[in-house]
C-alpha cells in the first residue's frame, strides 16, 4: 500500500515595472511514499528441542516491506550475526521460523532481534523487543534432592508473570507442574525422597508465562531446554537380623536399583540355596520350606 501526495506549481514572469506579467501552465508531481511499519514484535522464542528454537514475529501487514532480517546472538546480546531472511507476508500477521543453525539449546541461551527492509533495501524499522531463550541447569544432591536453576526469559511487554517447573521420569513428563515459581526467583529444590524412580533419572524443564500485556494483549509462554540427571545409587547390607525381633526381614537397603537385572540369593554353610528372589523389595524371613531356619552363619549373593 502506497501513500501519495500531489505537488502543484505555477510560474509567473514580471517586467521591470512589476505591472506586466506572464503566467506559465500548472504542473503537478505525484510521489510514492512507502508506509513504515508501526510495530515489529517478537511474540516468543521457545526451545523446541536440544537443537532447535521456534520463533514467532508479530508484524504490521499494512507496511511497505520487502523482507525481515533475523539476527541471533550467541553471547547474550554482545554481538549479533545474520540468521535468516523472512519474506514479507501481507496476509498473515504472524510469521514463524525455526532456528536449527548450529543451535545447542542444552549449552546456552540465544538472543534474537529483527530488522524490516523496504523495497529500496533500506532498514526502516528495528524490532520493538528482543527475545532471549531460557537456559536450564540441574544437579543431583546427596540428600535425595535435585536442584535446578534457570536464566530469565527476555523480553515481553508485560514481562514474566511466573515460571512453572515440570518433572519427568525417563523423558516422560507430567502435565501437572511440580512447582510454580514467581518471577524474581530462578531456583527450585526438588525433594525426590517420595518419588523414587527405578534408575534414579529425573528430567526437568521450565516454562515462562507472560504477564499482563496492555499493549498487544498477548498471553504467551516460552519453554526452556530439557535436562535429565541421575541420582547416585545407594546400597547397604545388614550383617545380621532376628526374625522375631525388630528387623524381621533380611534384605538390602537401597535406592535406584535396576529391578530388571536383580537377583538376591542365600545359601547355607553346605552351599545349598535356601532363598532367592528377583524383586528388590522382597527379603528372607528366616524360614526354609516354611520352617524356622537354624541360627547359623549364611552366605548371600546379590
Amino acid at each position: 500500500m502506497l501513500g501519495v501526495f500531489q505537488l502543484a506549481k505555477e510560474g509567473k514572469a514580471l517586467d521591470a515595472s512589476g505591472f506586466l506579467f506572464s503566467e506559465s501552465n500548472f504542473t503537478g508531481l505525484i510521489a510514492d511514499v512507502p508506509i513504515r511499519p508501526a510495530f515489529l514484535y517478537f511474540k516468543y522464542a521457545t526451545v523446541k528441542n536440544n537443537r532447535a528454537v521456534d520463533l514467532m514475529l508479530y508484524h504490521d501487514t499494512l507496511a511497505d516491506i520487502k523482507e525481515y532480517v533475523i539476527f541471533r546472538s550467541d553471547n547474550l546480546g554482545d554481538t549479533f550475526d545474520t540468521l535468516t531472511v523472512i519474506p514479507f507476508e501481507p496476509s498473515n500477521s504472524f510469521l514463524t521460523y525455526t532456528d536449527t543453525t548450529k543451535c545447542l539449546t542444552f549449552k546456552k541461551s540465544y538472543v534474537y532481534r529483527a530488522e524490516a527492509i523496504d523495497s529500496c533495501d533500506q532498514v526502516v524499522y528495528n524490532s520493538n523487543n528482543s527475545a532471549k531463550t531460557i537456559f536450564l541447569r540441574a544437579a543431583s544432591e546427596l540428600n535425595m534432592e535435585n536442584t535446578i536453576s534457570w536464566s530469565d526469559y527476555e523480553s515481553w511487554t508485560g514481562q514474566v508473570r511466573s515460571y512453572k517447573v515440570f518433572r519427568g521420569f525417563q523423558g516422560v513428563f507430567s502435565d501437572i507442574p511440580a512447582a510454580t515459581i514467581p518471577f524474581g526467583e530462578n531456583t527450585y529444590t526438588d525433594d525426590i525422597s517420595n518419588r523414587i524412580s527405578k534408575d534414579g533419572e529425573y528430567c526437568y524443564y521450565v516454562q515462562a508465562y507472560q504477564g499482563l500485556d496492555t499493549l498487544n494483549f498477548f498471553a504467551d509462554s516460552s519453554r526452556s531446554n530439557k535436562i535429565c540427571i541421575k541420582q547416585l545409587k545407594t546400597f547397604y547390607m545388614p550383617n545380621a537380623f532376628q526374625p522375631d525381633g525388630v528387623n524381621k526381614i533380611f534384605k538390602p537397603a537401597s535406592t535406584f536399583l535396576n529391578a530388571n537385572n536383580y537377583l538376591f540369593q542365600i545359601f547355607n554353610k553346605w552351599g545349598e540355596r535356601v532363598f532367592d528372589t528377583t524383586e528388590p523389595s522382597t527379603g528372607w524371613d528366616g524360614t526354609i520350606n516354611g520352617r524356622e531356619a537354624r541360627m547359623a552363619v549364611y552366605v548371600y549373593r546379590i
